[in-house]
Parts: C-alpha cells; sequence; structure tokens
C-alpha cells in the first residue's frame, strides 16, 4: 500500500515529479527463503525519471503473526531529489463496516453511538470525509518518538486489532500518521516528508505489523 512518491526537480522551486503507485502493476516479486522467513522483493525501475528506483520488500517470518515491509528508493540521477515524500499504508484502506476503533501512538476514536462501525458513521457525516485522527512528529527535535496506527476489526464474534510501527530518524523532517473516514473506505497513513536524497544514495521506511486477537 504505497500510494504516493514524490520530490521537487532539483533546480526549479515548483518542478514536481510524481508517481501514484497504487494501482502499478509491480511484476512478480524476487522470492527469498530464509530459515525463519520469505522476503517478497518488488521493484518499480526509473519511476518518475531515468535513475530513480523504487523498492517494496515484504519480510513474512513463517511463525509469527507479526511482519514488516520495506519501502525505498534509491537515487541514480546526478542531482538530488528535493524534498522526496512518502505516503504509505498505516495500516491502509480498510472496510469500514468492519471497524468500530482507530487508534495512534497518543489517541483512540470509536465510533459514534448508535453507530457500530465507521460505514455506518460516513454515512451520516455531513462532510465528504472527516479526519478521525492525526499525530505528529518531528524527528529533527523529538528523539526516540515513535508512530502507531491501528485499526479494530470486529468479524461476527471474532476482534481482531492491526496495528502498525513506525520509528522516524533523522533522514525525516517531518512524519505524520493520519486515519480518515470516507463515505466508501476509511483510510489510514504514514506520511513522511525526507530530507534531499543526494545522487547516488538510498533510503527506505520500515513500518512494521502486528495482527492480535482480542
Amino acid at each position: 500500500d504505497w500510494e504516493w512518491f514524490w520530490y521537487r526537480q532539483a533546480g526549479t522551486s515548483d518542478e514536481w515529479l510524481a508517481a501514484k503507485l497504487l494501482q502499478e502493476d509491480w511484476g512478480d516479486p524476487e522470492i527469498i527463503e530464509e530459515s525463519d522467513r520469505i522476503l517478497l522483493r518488488y521493484e518499480q525501475k526509473n519511476i518518475t525519471e531515468l535513475g530513480v528506483d523504487l523498492a517494496v520488500t515484504y519480510r513474512l517470518p513463517l511463525v509469527e503473526s507479526r511482519f514488516e515491509i520495506e519501502y525505498a528508493v534509491v537515487n541514480g540521477t546526478p542531482n538530488p531529489l528535493e524534498k522526496p515524500y512518502f505516503m504509505v499504508g498505516f495500516p491502509g484502506f480498510s472496510n469500514q463496516a468492519y471497524i468500530d476503533e482507530v487508534a495512534d501512538a497518543v489517541a483512540s476514536r470509536k465510533v459514534v453511538s448508535p453507530h457500530g462501525n465507521f460505514r455506518q458513521e460516513a454515512n451520516h457525516q455531513s462532510a465528504p470525509e472527516v479526519l478521525l485522527l492525526r499525530h505528529d512528529v518531528d524527528p529533527t527535535v523529538a528523539n526516540g518518538d515513535t508512530l502507531e496506527g491501528t485499526i479494530r476489526l470486529r468479524l461476527g464474534t471474532r476482534t481482531y486489532r492491526l496495528t502498525t510501527t513506525f520509528t522516524p530518524d533523522p533522514q525525516s523532517f517531518w512524519v505524520y500518521s493520519a486515519h480518515t473516514n470516507k463515505p466508501l473506505y476509511l483510510t489510514s497513513h504514514l506520511y513522511a516528508f525526507l530530507q534531499n536524497l543526494p545522487p547516488g544514495v538510498s533510503t527506505h521506511l520500515n513500518v512494521e505489523y502486528e495482527l492480535a486477537r482480542e
């Protein structure tokens, strides 16, 4: 669930190169089998211009309910990628007919009574979209702040929590998580604004997922 990637073209003030990735065909992955996990690695070459490559790697343990997704960009151009921006699932799009609570690292938000889920709430909200929660972190001044994004799913008599975790590093200059309720779906994403990426350098975001049954 990598929806957007963009950056400002070097030497310009307002020329932005962007790629909407959610609907892209990433082809077959490279499969790497290890003793305790399987890695699936997808790549997109020259996504916005020659030399800008993206990769998504799923690290899937064989026996645990946790896994990790790495979102990476490689700058193979002769110029810096200025102010690169990532919008990735945190945990992503979900069918809000099964969701009755969302949370971030500092707060939670349940559906408003008498509604039983966020689909019902969306059908009665006056605005086309409602921001349920947002948590901002400035990695340049905050040490060790972690972002979380959680949704609670009710499937009949079973209840699950899907939680994502991200710890910013100094390569980021602003990150935030947000849950937004829309008429047809609930969007839960991570928005990361990074420092300029020099030529010949790569950077990545690691998002950890955990599924637990209540």
